[in-house]
């Protein structure tokens, strides 16, 4: 379920027949596993230097600064992708109102930080300064929703999918049980 905002109506509205943002959480994933993958490569060719002669040592040395540098970019390019996808994520709070709005205009300023040092990063130097206010706004949002949880109001604004039921009732049924 994507969640829209409707110009002609006060409440957001439920898309059932969207699809799915999968396919940036797919790739977000392959990145990770890209740049686990190299570092566990590099025990392996750590193995190999260790056995290796004089002449194929150096060919393996080289192996393993290629696998160091490789998670360079392949680090940059997934802050990229983690930034689209959380631009989204806060995007959809700031709009539902399922959160105080300074909370998620705080993630919208801190994801743009972090879009901007995934692109730094790809052509120069990663500016972990930049990454900073988003991790404190995950912090604050986190002990935010255990301490309060979502906004009841904005959740009883929000209409249901055609033939669903409503997220209200939903929100009062778990809560009752």
């Amino acid at each position: 379920m994507v969640a829209r905002a409707s110009g002609s109506q006060s409440s957001t509205q439920l898309h059932q027949d969207s699809p799915p943002p999968t396919f940036r959480g797919a790739l977000e994933t392959l990145l990770y596993l890209a740049g686990a993958l190299s570092w566990l490569l590099l025990i392996v060719v750590a193995h190999q230097s260790s056995g290796s002669s004089r002449s194929s040592g150096s060919q393996v040395s080289t192996l393993g600064d290629l696998l160091i540098t490789a998670g360079d970019p392949i680090t940059a390019v997934r802050d990229i992708v983690f930034s689209l996808g959380a631009l989204t994520f806060y995007y959809l709070l700031y709009t539902a109102r399922l959160i105080p709005r300074w909370l998620s205009g705080w993630g919208i300023a801190g994801t743009i930080g972090y879009l901007a040092a995934g692109v730094i990063a790809v052509f120069s130097t990663e500016l972990v300064v930049l990454l900073l206010p988003l991790a404190l706004q995950e912090m604050v949002m986190a002990v935010w929703l255990i301490a309060k949880g979502f906004d009841a109001r904005a959740i009883a604004t929000l209409t249901p999918a055609k033939g669903g039921p409503s997220l209200g009732t939903l929100v009062n049924a778990d809560s009752v049980s």
